[in-house]
């Protein structure tokens, strides 16, 4: 499956892995699973280390679209974007931040280390 989806309750998080192939519909069914869940203010994590795929511009605006659109000006939870460090990826990460406006924080994340401190901070695990 190209895009693992995991739940996590306990530290509300919602971990969004994406491997080769995937697609803009895969990450817009995601979008629509949170919606659904009722789990908007989780922290969400999409991790794309694992994938060489970077979405054209086109389809990360289409996916900014329609988070704003599902989420109908209800506050999200924390996101985070960790891509692998390679220029194309850095580009598509920055690309996502840009699209997604003054008005929403997304964390770009190029290491492990980074990943961490990220949960450590929007997804802490309890007991």
């Amino acid at each position: 499956m190209p895009i693992e989806y995991r739940r996590d309750d306990s530290r509300r998080l919602i971990a969004v892995t994406m491997t080769d192939p995937y697609t803009l519909d895969d990450l817009l069914s995601q979008t629509d699973r949170q919606w659904a869940e009722h789990t908007w203010e989780y922290a969400i994590l999409y991790d794309s280390r694992g994938s060489r795929h970077i979405p054209p511009a086109v389809e990360i605006q289409q996916l900014v679209d329609r988070t704003r659109l599902i989420g109908g000006g209800r506050s999200r939870g924390p996101v985070g974007i960790a891509v692998p460090p390679r220029p194309e990826a850095v580009r598509g990460g920055l690309e996502m931040t840009k699209a997604a406006g003054p008005l929403r924080e997304i964390e770009f994340l190029l290491n492990q280390a980074q990943v961490d401190a990220w949960l450590t901070r929007h997804a802490p695990r309890h007991g």
